[in-house]
């Protein structure tokens, strides 16, 4: 979390219009820090997900550290489950996933998720602690990288080879759960 916490706030200094008028998800939101950090650098829509358990204490911290009149919505979103129309957007501009492939079992439906809620002008930051590193270059190679451009993205402040930054853009395919799960049953 702290690599995108650090780069969002880089991005801000560099340019105090940088969130100004966009549309930001954070999926797996866990406490909404990235969420909240956007939307009080002045992202024009903020959607945090995570899933329903983890719901209320992302709605405390929202609260807690923005006023009422905060443009954050609360949304429980199961990746791979075909909810991602309840997001109701038109365009996500950046969309921030922070250590969501901990277990890589779920990795497909979060692809999937992704490749329903980007357009071809979308910026994915992804950030992620390696745990697996054979499964999770296995991931990026053979499902993230035929979908997207997939690019290293600098560690403000952080020295640790194991935390990982990326920024997937340039979305030119699309990922099937459906078809995946048929293809390795």
């Amino acid at each position: 979390m702290l690599l995108i916490l650090n780069y969002l706030q880089e991005r801000y200094q560099e340019n105090n219009d940088f969130f100004r008028g966009k549309t930001i998800i954070e999926l797996g939101a866990g406490t909404g820090l990235a969420s909240i950090l956007v939307s009080l650098a002045g992202a024009e829509n903020v959607i945090s997900t995570d899933r329903g358990e983890a719901l209320k204490l992302l709605e405390y911290n929202i609260k807690k550290n923005t006023n009422e009149e905060n443009n954050i919505r609360v949304e429980e979103l199961d990746w791979g489950e075909g909810e991602e129309d309840k997001l109701n957007i038109d365009h996500c501009d950046i969309l921030i996933v922070s250590e969501c492939i901990y277990n890589l079992r779920f990795g497909p439906h979060l692809l999937d998720t992704l490749s329903k809620i980007c357009d071809e002008n979308t910026i994915v930051l992804f950030a992620y602690a390696t745990r697996n590193k054979e499964g999770e270059v296995e991931y990026f190679n053979d499902l993230v990288k035929p979908i997207f451009d997939v690019n290293n993205l600098p560690k403000i402040g952080i020295d640790d080879e194991k935390l990982n930054f990326v920024q997937l853009s340039n979305k030119h395919g699309d990922f099937s759960l459906e078809q995946y799960n048929n293809n390795n049953n």
